[in-house]
């Protein structure tokens, strides 16, 4: 194969370790993702074309993901021509895809952003499409800005900005929550069968410190709630579904990444990381969602905010149900944005 790049496994990957001029141009339908190795943040994403003004830095190799082997043969021509100019010092690696870009738009017209924050979500994003599984999610919140306006924003719409209840502590890592007045309502409530399924539903939480028994995101009524308690005597407990059916899993410590998902109305789990722990839920979900907003640092019990937790979230999302192999990949992707971050 010519310019001396050689697919990997799955057929789409290839790399080179030419210099610029043996880069390939490839369309925008073709590209999945190209990067710079060893430079996490020199990266092209999704829907953008390589061309003669794409900015390479000479002489580094670069990996190319594309659709198939065929494809990424069949685009490779000729040595561009023309002089190449590294990036600046100061950019960012090539531009932000037009999702990644939507939300850094409405953030910055309430706050700010730094460019590590733009370059860990945009990865965060690129990674998201490639899977497949971005349209899953409703509800996104990084915590971005270090500041109230920018953290109470939902990256994946406009709709759901969040109300921060009693000035919780926003910085550069999260919220942070102090287990007896703060919280916060995102408005999305779930009985708007037209966004989410009571028996395909997942909500995801990163604990960065957590100090207290309190419910970390929750909203409850009589018979159903979706909540977690990652530390109540030492076990972590979660209902998504009927509050006769809980996960219940010995827990001594409330920091990582947990996931409630259903699936099905007999296969509820929850997950810290990518590992299962507990028992799957298989009791039959005959109840509803709760007719009430989800919160986050307590929960929401017909309205009321009880149980409040104490320590620090850095992510929270609500999305549909993911299943184990996905659980992995989602896992993988969002351990990557939160080291970005040093979270």
């Amino acid at each position: 194969m010519a310019n001396n790049i050689v697919p990997g496994n799955n057929g789409g990957v290839g790399k080179t370790n030419t210099a610029f001029s043996a880069i390939p141009v490839m369309s925008a339908a073709n590209l999945t993702v190209l990067y710079e190795i060893g430079n996490p943040n020199k990266s092209w994403i999704p829907g953008r074309a390589i061309n003669s003004v794409t900015k390479f830095t000479p002489n580094k190799a670069y990996y190319i993901i594309a659709k198939n082997a065929i494809d990424l043969e069949a685009h490779l021509v000729p040595p561009i021509s023309g002089t190449v100019e590294p990036p600046d010092e100061e950019e960012p690696g090539g531009e932000y895809n037009a999702t990644a870009s939507a939300f850094f738009t409405r953030a910055e017209s309430v706050g700010t952003l730094s460019t590590d924050e733009k370059d860990a979500y945009s990865q965060l994003v690129d990674s998201l499409l490639s899977a497949g599984l971005y349209n899953r999610f409703r509800v996104l919140k990084p915590y971005l800005g270090g500041s109230a306006a920018v953290a109470a924003l939902n990256a994946i719409s406009s709709s759901y900005t969040s109300s921060f209840i009693g000035s919780p502590i926003i910085s550069t890592t999260g919220a942070t929550f102090n287990g007896s007045t703060q919280y916060e309502n995102i408005p999305f409530n779930l009985s708007e069968i037209m966004l989410v399924e009571k028996n395909n539903i997942s909500v995801g939480i990163y604990i960065r410190s957590g100090l207290n028994e309190g419910w970390v995101f929750g909203a409850a009524d009589a018979s159903s709630g979706l909540q977690l308690n990652p530390r109540y005597e030492n076990a972590a407990y979660g209902y998504n579904g009927s509050l006769e059916a809980p996960i219940t899993v010995a827990n001594t410590s409330a920091q990582g990444l947990y996931t409630l998902s259903r699936v099905s109305s007999n296969d509820s789990r929850l997950y810290k990381g990518a590992a299962q722990i507990g028992p799957t839920e298989a009791t039959t979900n005959n109840a509803g969602l709760p007719a009430q907003n989800v919160y986050v640092g307590a929960r929401n019990l017909n309205g009321a905010a009880n149980s409040h937790f104490q320590g620090e979230v850095g992510l929270f999302f609500i999305a549909a149900g993911f299943n184990p192999s996905e659980m992995i990949v989602i896992n993988n992707i969002f351990q990557t944005f939160l080291t970005s971050l040093g979270r």
